[in-house]
């Protein structure tokens, strides 16, 4: 098992407008893992920037553009933050199955079907396509030939979905000897940022790769805005439900705190009962 590496990934999501209209966003992600109990996770795109820290002590979630972060002590490996992420910090982190020490054996169970497609070619390096049935989801990975079989591309379809909403992921920059020091896992809050007790106090619980329940709202942060703000958050993981909202939404009943944002992705819920899962990823 390979104890340090790091690499790239480039983001296109869409979004489904109620109008029918289907809306691409754009991020990249950074990834740092220094196993068993360090990693940091870097993401920067058209909505959102964020920053993970765990250095085996302490995990620390940080908005770059909202000017606060909330942290928890967490002694343990990469997998036990990975897994308490959502339900301490109130967040995801994109792809982070893939983080896991045994990422196939975390969603083997959740596989129904694989077809090999061949070979492919991602940023012009040749590459093995499969196709997966996760779910109601297909996902689609392309793996590296060679003697090196990393990750080139992911794309997960949600066909079932109006629209046919897809999240792509391109891998690049793999480093399996990468230099990092111990400062780069430890979160030091910069001047003027703030400390908040959890992401949900501001933030509905969205998962930027729960399709299509990708909003949410900032409830006049200082340095943030004002007001109810729409927009669109990843993640992947465990989440409250498929879209990785509040239980209030997912089941699509109404509360007394519930969001105009989140009405569609609750209708969405509804009609499916509820059945859907996180994604893997």
């Amino acid at each position: 098992m390979q104890t340090k590496f790091s690499f790239e990934t480039d983001i296109q999501f869409d979004n489904i407008l109620s109008s029918g209209q289907k809306v691409q966003y754009s991020a990249f992600q950074r990834f740092y893992v220094q196993r068993p109990n360090r990693l940091r996770v870097d993401y920067t795109g058209d909505l959102r920037a964020t920053r993970f820290f765990f250095d085996g002590q302490t995990m620390t979630f940080q908005d770059a553009d909202g000017l606060f972060y909330v942290t928890r002590p967490m002694a343990g490996t990469i997998d036990d933050a990975i897994a308490a992420v959502n339900q301490e910090l109130g967040f995801n982190i994109p792809l982070s199955n893939l983080l896991a020490r045994d990422p196939y054996q975390a969603i083997a169970p959740t596989i129904t079907n694989i077809r090999y497609l061949g070979m492919g070619m991602v940023n012009r390096v040749p590459a093995h396509h499969l196709l997966y049935q996760i779910g109601e989801r297909d996902v689609q990975v392309w793996i590296r030939d060679g003697r090196e079989p990393t990750m080139q591309k992911i794309v997960i379809n949600y066909h079932q979905l109006p629209g046919s909403p897809q999240y792509t992921a391109i891998f690049s920059q793999w480093n399996f000897n990468p230099q990092f020091s111990a400062s780069l896992f430890e979160f030091r809050p910069p001047v003027g940022v703030g400390k908040i007790n959890r992401f949900s106090e501001y933030y509905d619980e969205t998962d930027e790769t729960m399709l299509p329940g990708n909003y949410y709202r900032v409830h006049g942060v200082p340095g943030v805005g004002a007001g109810d703000t729409p927009g669109i958050r990843l993640g992947g993981g465990t989440a409250a439900g498929w879209c990785g909202c509040p239980s209030q939404y997912t089941t699509g009943e109404p509360s007394g705190g519930e969001s105009p944002i989140h009405r569609e992705c609750a209708e969405y819920q509804s009609q499916s009962g509820g059945r859907f899962s996180p994604e893997s990823g």
